[in-house]
């Protein structure tokens, strides 16, 4: 996300979107298994609950990087940095 906020920065982007699931991920195996989604079942609490250990902290270190840099990208595009 980073790599790609700093390349908008210098292509002139003036909005760019990152979808609703792109920092936490998207289960996507919902779509294609939707009995998987058997909240009993133990495999699925074991995957839920990884994927829980791993969602980040709003706000956090990582979100707070990717607003920091997204100002500074901001304010090198209009001439204020």
């Amino acid at each position: 996300m980073l790599e790609m906020i700093e390349e908008a920065g210098r292509q002139g982007v003036n909005l760019l979107v990152f979808g609703e699931t792109w920092l936490t991920g998207y289960p996507v195996w919902l779509d294609y298994c939707p009995d998987i989604a058997i909240w009993g079942n133990e495999w699925t609490k074991k995957v839920f609950g990884d994927m829980h250990v791993n969602f980040l902290v709003v706000p956090g270190p990582e979100t707070e990087a990717i607003g920091e840099l997204a100002k500074i990208r901001n304010g090198d595009r209009d001439g204020s940095q």
